[in-house]
């Protein structure tokens, strides 16, 4: 019996290659878009889970803080016997790591206690791990990190590095290279007792990560009921319970495997995903395949209806109504079978493509492992059923005489106006895709087209360490002036951030005043820092050249706002040392703009300083690079040669949105296509049927315009009620999405309207294909058709 259910599907498939060729292309894709996407989101959920214990490790942290005390972990350790490990990690920042001259740069470097190892099951290669970061100056590298630095098949532990090109360290062991689904990036690990960190007993310096490792869940329960008195304790001398209980900032357990996606607090080790893009992705990816579906179910009950005769000899004949619906869900399975061998191909094509669009990259090998030929799997099974069961229930149920009168089966009723709902539907998500992938991209727009309040296409940010930062630091004005003799070079200064990373907080007060310290973002510069970006200054002149080294302070409005003064300019300020406030300058956008403008403190204090920010001219940008870089050779012979350009740091803040307009930009093409597939194949069926009506009428008189609206009027209606339905929920989507940015692009009603005018004009074209040839088709062929 599958046999010949088999040679009959392959007989339809030859009769009607043109359906068969649109149905099996329009559903591999949307099968191959849907599975892309469910294993992206897999594994952004499966963040921590390569840690053997992942569902025992907590993060300590605060409502608002991600990182903690350095003696908190010490206290934790005496006062909650539950917890069976905890550790910190302090982040060192890039660094500049050097061995027999070889020098290589490192991004992610820490300084972690020993238990560190033992709490997230960290893999060695080399070295012991009871013996690593014990004793001072000593390092632990990752093994990607070490074949860089000392060549492949090279036994590292035990040789010296240096870090900076002045401390020392001796390397104790290599780890295992971290997977890529994890908020712990590692480079090198450096021994805790290395840092100063270790020594402060500070309670409220918000300096390291700290983890926690239990023996069971319950144990971690038990210790998130004592944190709040554990706090009040913790606290005491500094914060009362009433002032602790006012601030409403609260030590938390963080479970490691909700950090991605869930946790957005100040100082995260890196930056996060959000789990809404996870509801996105989902939504995507089940609408894409839903709209493939709909295609299926359309043509495979259009290829039906057409099969009348078969259905009603086969009744005649003893077969049962079971028997014809396991034939066609056999059918439909069969038919997504074939497409998800074209769906595979699909993917292997693109994939490298694919790659580029998104965070998390994948290889062939992590693509079809057997969780995710599973999904593949299930995706083949409830496409099939959810594509072949209305056809196989519907038309399966047809009486013999209807089906003997003609080799149709009936062609108006229920069944027609089911597919053209499913039509609808379709069309409804497209346009829903379009609108928001248009809003997406608009957005953005508007982000890189805002005046941020200062000058970031033209400057260029160089990593100061080793001997060049000596020289910086010892002989500036010297390095300024040599770096100003290149033609293409218009300013120089220092910072000790760059504009996009995230600030540090630190508190300004004016003088015996009696108002409470303002809490604002600090960064430390130079006198020139203000001309090199053009921040405009409104009050003041800002940091004039002095031959003293006195601290002084450049705010912002906003903190200016806070400080409540009428005169600031030449006051005295606080900040544990005094300084004089010199300038206050326009608000300016230092961060991302997902968040409003923050205070902001600019002090000048240029001994400490991490970067060289140079602004050049853009014409001959390769040549003015080209000479910055052999200068920088010149004043400080043998140092690597880092840099950035501080639009890209910027345009960094934005990446999960330029990911998701990538994603929806592809995918909204994607799903216009498939729909539009759908409908040609559809509006050549209805043609079909209707041949001899559209004879009748030429013979009659009708014009080709007539004709062609009269085939097109129904597909009209139902496009135009489904846009009016799609553009509410398409502003309602849009409006929620834009709350996540304190700075939002203005709605216009033409964001509604090009899309949807963009789809009628492809559907459009799509239907008058296939009606303009049957209406200047001869009366007589169509006539004598069937």
């Amino acid at each position: 019996m599958i046999k010949n259910y088999l040679h009959i599907a392959l007989r339809l498939i030859r009769r009607n290659r043109l359906y068969t060729m649109i149905n099996l292309l329009g559903l591999a894709l949307g099968i191959a878009i849907s599975l892309l996407l469910l294993v992206h989101i897999k594994k952004e959920i499966s963040y921590e889970s390569n840690f053997p214990r992942h569902e025992l490790i907590y993060r300590v942290a605060s409502t608002y803080w991600a990182k903690m005390s350095p003696v908190l972990a010490e206290s934790l350790r005496d006062e909650m016997p539950e917890i069976q490990s905890v550790g910190r990690l302090l982040g060192a920042g890039p660094k500049i790591v050097e061995h027999d001259e070889v020098q290589i740069s490192t991004q992610w470097n820490f300084f972690a206690d020993s238990s560190i190892l033992d709490i997230f099951s960290l893999e060695f290669v080399y070295g012991n791990p009871e013996a690593s970061l014990s004793a001072p100056f000593t390092a632990i590298l990752t093994e990607q990190t070490a074949q860089r630095l000392f060549g492949p098949g090279v036994f590292p532990v035990g040789k010296s590095i240096q870090l900076e090109g002045y401390q020392e360290y001796t390397v104790t062991g290599v780890i295992k290279d971290l997977p890529t689904n994890t908020h712990l990036k590692i480079d090198l690990l450096a021994s805790m007792s290395s840092s100063s960190v270790d020594t402060n007993d500070s309670r409220t310096w918000a300096a390291v990560s700290t983890y926690a490792l239990f023996p069971s869940q319950g144990a971690a329960r038990k210790v998130t009921s004592r944190l709040r008195d554990f706090q009040y304790r913790f606290l005491e001398g500094i914060q009362t319970r009433e002032e602790i209980d006012r601030e409403g900032i609260f030590y938390v357990l963080d479970p490691i495997s909700d950090i991605h996606l869930h946790s957005h607090r100040e100082k995260e080790l890196s930056a996060n995903s959000d789990i809404r893009y996870i509801y996105i992705f989902g939504a995507l990816a089940a609408l894409i395949l839903l709209i493939a579906c709909i295609n299926f179910i359309n043509l495979f009950t259009a290829q039906a209806l057409k099969r009348g005769k078969e259905i009603a000899i086969r009744k005649a004949n003893g077969a049962k109504r079971r028997q014809l619906i396991q034939q066609f869900l056999g059918e439909a399975f069969f038919m997504t079978l074939l497409a998800s061998c074209l769906a595979i191909a699909f993917i292997i094509l693109v994939l490298p493509w694919y790659n580029q669009m998104v965070t998390i990259p994948f290889s062939y090998q992590e693509l079809f492992t057997v969780s995710h030929l599973l999904i593949f799997a299930g995706i083949i099974l409830m496409t099939s059923l959810l594509s072949g069961a209305y056809p196989a229930l519907h038309i399966a149920g047809y009486q013999i005489e209807q089906g003997l009168k003609s080799h149709r089966l009936p062609t108006q009723g229920g069944v027609f106006t089911f597919r053209k709902a499913l039509m609808g539907v379709q069309f409804f998500i497209s346009l829903l895709i379009l609108i928001c992938s248009v809003a997406v991209y608009l957005q953005i727009n508007y982000i890189h087209d805002k005046d941020v309040g200062f000058d970031q296409d033209q400057v260029v940010a160089i990593t100061l360490h080793s001997n060049l930062w000596w020289q910086t630091v010892h002989h500036k004005e010297k390095v300024r002036q040599e770096l100003l003799t290149i033609a293409g070079v218009k300013e120089v200064s220092t910072a000790t951030k760059l504009i996009g990373e995230r600030f540090g907080w630190e508190s300004i007060q004016l003088k015996d005043s009696e108002q409470e310290p303002v809490s604002a973002r600090y960064i430390r510069t130079d006198e020139e820092f203000l001309n090199t970006l053009n921040i405009r200054l409104i009050e003041g002149d800002g940091f004039q050249w002095s031959a003293d080294s006195a601290t002084r302070f450049v705010i912002n409005q906003k903190a200016a706002e806070q400080l409540q003064a009428d005169q600031l300019v030449g006051q005295l300020a606080v900040n544990g040392y005094e300084g004089t406030i010199v300038g206050i300058v326009e608000n300016f956008n230092f961060a991302s703009l997902h968040q409003e403008v923050e205070p902001l403190v600019i002090e000048y204090n240029p001994h400490n300083p991490n970067y060289l920010l140079l602004r050049i001219s853009l014409q001959n940008l390769r040549k003015s690079m080209h000479d910055i870089k052999a200068k920088i050779a010149e004043i400080a012979p043998g140092n690597l040669f880092i840099h950035q350009f501080l639009d890209n740091q910027l345009a960094s803040l934005y990446e999960t949105e330029n990911h998701l307009f990538q994603i929806f930009r592809a995918f909204s093409g994607l799903s216009v296509l498939i729909a539009c597939m759908g409908l040609f194949a559809v509006a050549a069926h209805s043609v079909e049927l209707r041949t001899k009506e559209v004879g009748v009428r030429k013979v009659l008189g009708a014009s080709v315009g007539s004709i062609l609206l009269l085939l097109s009027k129904s597909y009209l209606k139902t496009l135009i009620i489904t846009f009016l339905f799609a553009i509410p929920v398409a502003n309602y989507l849009i409006t929620e999405w834009l709350q996540n940015f304190a700075y939002r692009m203005p709605i216009y009603w033409w964001l509604y309207a090009v899309p949807a005018l963009l789809i009628l004009l492809f559907a459009l074209l799509t239907i008058s294909g296939q009606t303009i040839k049957a209406a200047r088709k001869n009366p007589v062929e169509s006539l004598r058709y069937e």
